[in-house]
């Protein structure tokens, strides 16, 4: 259970359920390829509840020196993705992660191996001498995900994740947030943006979402709309 709850922590409930401060820096060149380096930092309310919960899904007590990332279980993880490798896998301190890993096709990084109809998350296309990056998320292909990582479907985590059948309120969800975290919790998931930027090698055509400034793409993306999926999100880059 160790191991599961801390995969968890590293691949998803960070990046989209209680992310803190957290930051994806991508580099990509026109053939597909490049580097990805991500940072998060939980602030106290999240690991507070990391560790709550960790114990209350074991037999085991848990410390606040507990190792929360294992850092070869995410190498392990990261090695099974086809033409990803990871670089750098760190954990300075028990609230930080530091990952910088390269790949051979950025569209590979969310992707399936057994066959699916449902839409896929990352594209990566060539059109008239164009290169087009699309990402697009929404509630049928936030299965995806599960699928990626089965044990996220879990129920402890299904109330926190989009609901294909329901449309949840803001306020709606807030509460639930606050249920299990406390105000403090409500509160960082309210303000909360991740923020991505991507450097292209190459010369950017146009961007769908986010702006442009000396030439990167920046994507300051609302927690909740991630989590609620109200709409769908759509994020395009297309370069040369």
């Amino acid at each position: 259970m160790r191991k599961a709850t801390s995969f968890i922590i590293t691949f998803f409930v960070i990046l989209v359920f209680f992310s803190c401060s957290v930051r994806q820096d991508i580099s990509i060149a026109v053939d597909g390829s490049g580097q990805s380096t991500l940072s998060v930092e939980l602030k106290p309310v999240f690991l507070l509840y990391i560790l709550d919960l960790a114990e209350a899904m074991s037999d085991e007590e848990f410390s606040e020196d507990m190792d929360i990332f294992e850092i070869q279980e995410i190498k392990k993880e990261l090695g099974k993705q086809e033409g990803v490798k990871a670089l750098t896998v760190t954990s300075p301190s028990q609230e930080k992660l530091e990952v910088t890993l390269s790949f051979t096709r950025i569209a590979r990084l969310l992707h399936l191996q057994s066959e699916n109809t449902l839409t896929p998350l990352l594209t990566f296309k060539n059109s008239q001498g164009l290169k087009i990056l699309h990402f697009h998320l929404e509630k049928e292909n936030y299965t995806i995900i599960t699928e990626l990582f089965p044990i996220l479907d879990n129920p402890v985590f299904q109330n926190l994740a989009p609901q294909p059948k329901e449309n949840i309120s803001q306020r709606e969800y807030l509460d639930i947030v606050e249920f299990a975290m406390g105000e403090e919790g409500r509160i960082a998931v309210k303000k909360e943006i991740v923020k991505v930027t991507v450097t292209v090698k190459g010369t950017i055509v146009s961007q769908k979402g986010g702006y442009i400034k000396d030439g990167i793409v920046y994507f300051d993306i609302p927690l909740l709309d991630v989590l609620l999926l109200s709409e769908p999100l759509d994020y395009e880059i297309v370069f040369r």
